[in-house]
């Protein structure tokens, strides 16, 4: 498979007798830009942090659906009681992770209203997968 090399347009500015000719780039032609707008220490600490707001979340909602598992199983019993449970559950998760999270390094107080509502979701959605897988291996 062949490359395709990258090629920028250029003009030649005269030049003074002694001394070389330059090359700068065409005015139209835009020059890179910095990619790196925060140092590389601090995007692997936010790299670290986003991936212990993903895990722990994770871990409060598979324990949170076995205990949805635990207290009503499938739910055929009490039917409306697992929306009550899980959203007890919820806010309980809310509360839990207010008070784990500073213990792994994470600034709760940085946490804006988009980042309780996406850990909140992953606890919702974790501990809905693990009732279901629960309840399919039961059946």
């Amino acid at each position: 498979m062949a490359t395709k090399k990258k090629t920028r347009k250029v003009e030649e500015v005269g030049s003074v007798e002694g001394t070389k000719g330059q090359v700068k780039p065409v005015k139209s032609e835009a020059s890179p830009k910095d990619t790196a707008a925060t140092p590389p220490v601090d995007r692997e600490k936010e790299r670290v942090e986003g991936i212990k707001k993903t895990v722990i979340p994770g871990i409060i909602g598979i324990i949170a659906g076995i205990i949805l598992f635990t207290l009503i199983n499938d739910g055929t019993d009490q039917s409306n009681a697992w929306f009550s449970i899980l959203f007890i559950l919820l806010a309980l998760a809310y509360y839990a992770q207010r008070l784990i999270y500073p213990g792994f390094g994470i600034n709760v107080r940085k946490f804006g209203k988009k980042d309780w509502v996406y850990v909140e979701f992953m606890v919702l959605n974790f501990c809905l997968v693990s009732w279901t897988i629960l309840l399919n291996i039961n059946s």
